[in-house]
């Protein structure tokens, strides 16, 4: 197994994130509601930096229209209709197999999205739906969760 001084070595040593910085970034907790082109972006750099745990959220399937932005999705992916969250997942643990990854196949909804943010620390809009980003804004400021 690798040291973690070893695999997160070149963030630790800029100044502002340190030593502490990690520590904090792996006992966070970040929900991504979409696992599009921004979703697949950004959960793949947050395992890769060593997040604590993710959730991932997405109600659809993988389909060629995908493959030119959503690099966590292949050929095979589109051709079985793959849905988006187990593709995504099964690549994110590639990456790092020990990885807290919490995939949920549904699109977010006023009925679900306290279930699916739980505890989280931050909620990631990776959404192309204003009106969920309405559900998201609600919960957030309700609950003071933050969100980008």
């Amino acid at each position: 197994m690798m040291d973690c001084t070893e695999r997160y070595e070149k963030q630790i040593t800029v100044p502002v994130f340190g030593e502490e910085g990690q520590r904090k970034l792996a006992s966070a907790k970040v929900a991504i509601i979409g696992v599009g082109a921004l979703g697949c972006f950004s959960s793949q750099y947050l395992i890769r930096m060593g997040i604590g745990q993710l959730r991932i959220a997405d109600g659809d399937t993988v389909s060629f229209a995908n493959l030119h932005r959503q690099i966590l999705f292949s050929e095979k992916d589109a051709d079985q209709a793959t849905p988006k969250v187990d593709a995504a997942v099964r690549e994110l643990r590639r990456f790092q197999k020990d990885a807290r990854i919490l995939g949920v196949r549904n699109m977010i909804t006023r009925e679900n999205i306290a279930d699916f943010v739980a505890d989280s620390d931050l909620i990631l809009d990776a959404t192309d739906s204003m009106p969920t980003r309405f559900v998201i804004n609600d919960f957030a400021v309700r609950r003071n969760v933050p969100w980008i």
